[in-house]
Protein backbone atom coordinates (compact mmCIF):
# COMPACT_ATOMS: atom_id res chain seq x y z
CA UNK A 1 0.00 0.00 0.00
CA UNK A 2 1.23 3.53 -1.14
CA UNK A 3 1.83 6.02 1.84
CA UNK A 4 -0.86 8.86 1.49
CA UNK A 5 -0.17 12.43 1.23
CA UNK A 6 -2.32 15.43 2.36
CA UNK A 7 0.40 18.31 1.92
CA UNK A 8 -1.23 18.89 -1.60
CA UNK A 9 -4.20 20.62 0.69
CA UNK A 10 -1.11 23.20 2.42
CA UNK A 11 -2.66 25.55 -0.75
CA UNK A 12 -6.22 25.13 -0.61
CA UNK A 13 -7.82 28.35 -1.56
CA UNK A 14 -10.67 27.41 0.70
CA UNK A 15 -10.39 27.42 4.86
CA UNK A 16 -8.96 23.79 5.66
CA UNK A 17 -9.35 22.40 9.03
CA UNK A 18 -8.01 18.87 10.29
CA UNK A 19 -7.88 17.15 13.67
CA UNK A 20 -7.03 14.43 15.41
CA UNK A 21 -5.91 11.95 12.65
CA UNK A 22 -3.01 9.40 12.59
CA UNK A 23 -0.25 8.80 10.20
CA UNK A 24 0.94 5.33 9.45
CA UNK A 25 3.71 4.20 7.55
CA UNK A 26 4.96 7.51 5.66
CA UNK A 27 1.62 8.76 5.22
CA UNK A 28 1.80 12.66 5.46
CA UNK A 29 -0.40 15.33 7.01
CA UNK A 30 -0.97 19.07 5.94
CA UNK A 31 0.03 21.86 7.48
CA UNK A 32 -3.62 22.65 8.55
CA UNK A 33 -3.29 19.30 11.00
CA UNK A 34 -3.19 20.09 14.86
CA UNK A 35 -1.15 18.17 16.66
CA UNK A 36 -0.74 15.15 14.10
CA UNK A 37 -0.15 11.96 15.62
CA UNK A 38 2.57 10.32 12.84
CA UNK A 39 3.81 7.00 13.67
CA UNK A 40 5.91 5.93 10.36
CA UNK A 41 6.83 2.49 11.57
CA UNK A 42 3.36 1.22 12.80
CA UNK A 43 1.74 -1.60 10.41
CA UNK A 44 -2.02 -0.94 10.61
CA UNK A 45 -1.88 -4.77 8.47
CA UNK A 46 -5.18 -3.30 7.23
CA UNK A 47 -7.62 -6.07 5.19
CA UNK A 48 -10.91 -6.40 3.39
CA UNK A 49 -12.16 -10.06 3.52
CA UNK A 50 -14.98 -11.15 2.73
CA UNK A 51 -16.98 -14.45 4.34
CA UNK A 52 -20.23 -16.06 3.83
CA UNK A 53 -22.21 -12.92 5.85
CA UNK A 54 -20.33 -10.60 4.59
CA UNK A 55 -17.18 -8.34 4.20
CA UNK A 56 -14.92 -7.68 7.47
CA UNK A 57 -12.49 -4.87 7.77
CA UNK A 58 -9.80 -6.02 9.79
CA UNK A 59 -7.05 -3.37 10.84
CA UNK A 60 -4.32 -3.44 13.91
CA UNK A 61 -4.88 -0.19 16.08
CA UNK A 62 -2.58 1.00 19.06
CA UNK A 63 -4.96 1.97 22.46
CA UNK A 64 -2.83 4.34 23.20
CA UNK A 65 -4.01 6.58 20.20
CA UNK A 66 -6.80 7.27 22.38
CA UNK A 67 -5.27 9.68 24.92
CA UNK A 68 -2.03 10.33 22.04
CA UNK A 69 -3.43 13.62 21.19
CA UNK A 70 -6.64 16.23 21.90
CA UNK A 71 -9.29 14.87 20.10
CA UNK A 72 -13.18 16.20 19.71
CA UNK A 73 -16.31 14.28 18.59
CA UNK A 74 -17.27 15.83 15.00
CA UNK A 75 -20.31 17.92 16.00
CA UNK A 76 -22.28 20.49 14.01
CA UNK A 77 -20.83 23.12 16.43
CA UNK A 78 -17.01 21.70 15.81
CA UNK A 79 -17.28 21.61 12.02
CA UNK A 80 -19.10 25.23 12.14
CA UNK A 81 -20.49 26.44 8.64
CA UNK A 82 -19.29 26.00 5.05
CA UNK A 83 -16.92 28.38 3.30
CA UNK A 84 -19.04 29.48 0.56
CA UNK A 85 -23.03 29.46 1.75
CA UNK A 86 -21.95 29.25 5.32
CA UNK A 87 -24.53 26.56 6.00
CA UNK A 88 -25.02 24.79 8.53
CA UNK A 89 -23.33 20.67 8.53
CA UNK A 90 -26.07 19.08 9.66
CA UNK A 91 -28.35 15.62 9.09
CA UNK A 92 -30.84 15.83 6.01
CA UNK A 93 -33.52 16.22 8.68
CA UNK A 94 -32.16 19.31 9.59
CA UNK A 95 -30.71 18.43 13.31
CA UNK A 96 -27.77 18.87 14.78
CA UNK A 97 -25.00 16.41 13.03
CA UNK A 98 -23.14 14.76 16.17
CA UNK A 99 -20.32 11.54 14.61
CA UNK A 100 -21.29 9.64 17.48
CA UNK A 101 -21.42 6.29 16.44
CA UNK A 102 -18.40 4.03 14.84
CA UNK A 103 -18.56 1.90 11.57
CA UNK A 104 -19.79 -0.58 13.29
CA UNK A 105 -22.92 1.42 15.28
CA UNK A 106 -21.03 1.46 18.82
CA UNK A 107 -21.07 4.48 20.36
CA UNK A 108 -18.00 6.81 20.11
CA UNK A 109 -17.00 8.01 23.74
CA UNK A 110 -17.66 11.89 23.62
CA UNK A 111 -14.98 12.38 25.36
CA UNK A 112 -11.98 10.48 23.55
CA UNK A 113 -13.26 9.74 20.63
CA UNK A 114 -11.37 6.22 18.79
CA UNK A 115 -9.35 7.87 15.68
CA UNK A 116 -9.94 4.63 13.72
CA UNK A 117 -13.48 2.60 12.26
CA UNK A 118 -14.10 1.70 15.39
CA UNK A 119 -13.94 3.52 18.52
CA UNK A 120 -13.00 0.01 20.06
CA UNK A 121 -9.15 -0.53 19.40
CA UNK A 122 -9.41 -4.26 19.31
CA UNK A 123 -12.66 -4.72 17.27
CA UNK A 124 -13.08 -6.53 13.97
CA UNK A 125 -15.52 -4.57 11.79
CA UNK A 126 -18.33 -6.41 9.38
CA UNK A 127 -20.27 -4.40 7.01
Amino acid sequence: MNAFDLTPYDNAKLPMAMQGNVYLRGAKPSKHEKSPLVQNAFDPAIKLTERPDGWYLEITTNKDWSTAQPRKLVTTELLGRTAIAKALYERPDGKPLSVDTDYSASRVPPTTPFPAPSSCPTAELSG
